[in-house]
């Protein structure tokens, strides 16, 4: 699931939360957002606990779908696989 945040300079970013490595505070009313397929960080107006709850909440979706998928896909190269023994 893709969250959306904003990030110091006021632009909207939408991030998928499996791809978070840390969210780290960074002052008073600052974090960063570290993800794992960016050198960059994200800097975000937002406390770090609170971005974590954000994030938190849109793992469960994504971790179910990301299963889901996986399972659809092995399951169609068992059947590929298989018409291809009979065919």
């Amino acid at each position: 699931m893709l969250v959306k945040v904003i990030d110091k300079k006021g632009k909207e970013r939408y991030i998928n939360a499996m791809y978070v490595r840390a969210v780290v505070p960074a002052g008073l009313n600052q974090s960063d957002i570290e993800l794992s397929t960016w050198s960059n960080k994200i800097r975000v107006n937002e406390p770090a606990e609170s971005v974590a709850l954000t994030l938190n909440s849109a793992m469960p979706n994504s971790i179910e779908a990301a299963l889901i998928a996986a399972d659809q896909q092995s399951q169609n190269e068992q059947n590929t696989a298989l018409i291809a023994v009979i065919g």
